[in-house]
């Protein structure tokens, strides 16, 4: 009986290793929501900026960045708990590309915010 036992714990400890795995994804998946949401909110200001003549909206745009730089803190913060040398599992490699690109583009995000409020865009 206690081999039986003994694959039985296993089992368990598998289902609570995934259920902890699924927590930690949803945790991500609300962050990039937020962070998504927030970033749209810019965004759509940001156009409001380059359209407009004068700087009256820049109060507005520069809180809804605030906004944003907070939601992709938060967001950054979800990306360190994953323990990168352990989490070597083959479904990994899509989820850590994807994190690398998102990382990648949201480095971006300063000379952006930057060119916006110089209305320095080309089209």
């Amino acid at each position: 009986m206690s081999r039986a036992l003994d694959f039985i714990l296993a089992a368990r400890r598998s289902e609570i290793q995934g259920l902890q795995q699924l927590d930690t994804t949803c945790e991500l998946v609300a962050k990039v929501s937020q962070l998504v949401h927030a970033l749209q909110r810019e965004r759509g200001y940001s156009n409001v900026h380059l359209g407009s003549p004068d700087d009256q909206c820049q109060d507005a745009l520069d809180s809804l960045t605030a906004q944003s730089k907070l939601a992709e803190a938060a967001l950054l913060e979800g990306f360190e708990q994953p323990d990168l040398n352990r989490a070597c599992a083959a479904e990994k490699v899509r989820l850590f590309n994807h994190i690398a690109a998102v990382i990648h583009g949201l480095e971006g995000l300063v000379k952006l915010r930057a060119a916006v409020r110089r209305r320095a865009i080309s089209s």
